[in-house]
């Protein structure tokens, strides 16, 4: 899929377009965090940031011709941004363009664009108990200790309140949106941990009651600004 902002500089060829939809995750480490610091920086902040060869490196190569000044500074950050997502990727974008141009192919996307849009970017699924166990992988054939614990961790699921569901979410893949898998296995032992890397959450299957299991899944959501977390069950 495309990010936004690709799609609609591709169908528009605006930059200006481009821009609403970048997204901060679309901008590279070096240059948010001298964005980060232009946009808080005091007048003397900003003297001494602009100073900083780093600074110097990258408003060089963005090609601005707005002079480096602190009444310019909404303007500057707006140059490194579009520099840093289009301007130096526009060979790629030119490339993709000319592919989607091939037997009048873009030019039907340019006329329908918001009906194309589905099709090129996507939409994430809105982060529900249902949408989410629909996407949980359990054991093909599950002993009967561990369809206990997958009946507990469904009604857990079910009982989450928004900002819950938005922590286990967070807790199992490490960011915001439901993806197409989570891995669901077991150990014997009493604990509970999660991999964003590979997506996986493994439960304890000798628990008996629900209410240690929902009191141990509810201090992982308390963890889950770590992308792997290691909960024991006493």
């Amino acid at each position: 899929f495309f990010a936004p902002y690709v799609y609609w500089y591709i169908v528009t060829n605006s930059e200006e377009t481009a821009l609403a939809y970048i997204k901060d995750e679309d901008i590279s480490v070096p240059v948010t965090e001298v964005v980060d610091r232009l946009r808080k920086a005091t007048l003397q902040e900003f003297e001494n940031l602009v100073n900083a060869p780093s600074f110097i490196q990258l408003i060089d190569g963005s090609g601005t011709t707005h002079i480096i000044t602190y009444e310019h500074k909404s303007a500057i950050i707006q140059d490194l941004i579009l520099y840093d997502t289009i301007s130096k990727r526009a060979g790629m974008f030119l490339q993709l363009a000319s592919g989607l141009s091939t037997l009048g192919v873009l030019d039907t996307i340019k006329s329908f664009a918001d009906i194309f849009a589905k099709y090129f970017m996507h939409f994430p699924e809105e982060v529900t108990a249902e949408a989410f166990i629909n996407v949980l992988q359990f054991p093909e054939d599950p002993s009967d200790n561990e369809k206990r614990i997958i009946d507990m961790f469904c009604h857990f699921i079910n009982s989450c309140t928004s900002t819950e569901m938005s922590d286990l979410v967070k807790y199992m893949t490490g960011g915001k949106l439901i993806p197409k898998k989570v891995t669901v296995s077991f150990r014997e032992s009493f604990g509970i941990s999660a991999s964003t890397c590979v997506m996986s959450i493994t439960l304890p299957s000798g628990v008996q009651d629900y209410s240690s299991f929902s009191a141990a899944l509810k201090a992982v959501l308390q963890s889950s600004n770590k992308s792997f977390t290691m909960v024991q069950l006493l």
